[in-house]
């Protein structure tokens, strides 16, 4: 049980046919017995809700205390509007409250990275798997016509001559520039 401190303001008419009665019985302070009766609404409604969802969830509980406070009047007075100004929480509460929410927030955190890397995972193997294809055809290709292998050499030579010549000896390569 925890203590839950509801500040409201009463937006309240006297009906017409009222106002004599009301004058006469409650010495016109209509309040003086709407109050309690508004009290008592509030302390059911809020019963009804955990500290926590009072906070957050506090304009859904004004139909709910308006409902019971126009039952228990019985149109001696009409409320018009219940506005819940202020729903407070002891500080302890409160800051317990405050580090549930971080945290739940640092879960949905977790979640999207890891929903996130998991999908960057997914891409990256998608993109391997089609660049292993692209490599495979590829050699395939080079391995069925040998010719293109003397045109790629075409298309990627630059007019120069090598200033290097690879030769092969017994087993080793020897790198021997090229003078003019």
């Amino acid at each position: 049980m925890q203590q839950v401190d509801v500040q409201i303001a009463v937006i309240y008419a006297v009906p017409v046919e009222n106002v004599i009665s009301v004058y006469k019985d409650y010495a016109n302070q209509p309040m003086s017995f709407v109050d309690p009766i508004v009290q008592e609404a509030v302390k059911e409604v809020v019963s009804l809700q955990t500290a926590e969802d009072s906070v957050k969830k506090r304009e859904a509980m004004k139909p709910a205390i308006l409902k019971v406070t126009r039952e228990r009047l019985n149109q001696i007075v009409k409320i018009t509007d219940i506005v819940i100004v202020n729903v407070d929480l002891s500080d302890k509460l409160e800051h317990a409250i405050e580090a549930k929410m971080v945290q739940q927030q640092q879960a949905e955190q977790a979640k999207f990275s890891q929903l996130q890397a998991q999908t960057e995972a997914e891409t990256a193997a998608i993109r391997a798997k089609g660049e292993a294809n692209a490599i495979t055809i590829r050699g395939e290709a080079l391995k069925s016509n040998l010719e293109l292998i003397q045109l790629q050499i075409v298309e990627k030579w630059d007019g120069h001559s090598p200033q290097t010549v690879v030769t092969s000896t017994g087993g080793s390569n020897i790198l021997l520039p090229v003078n003019r």
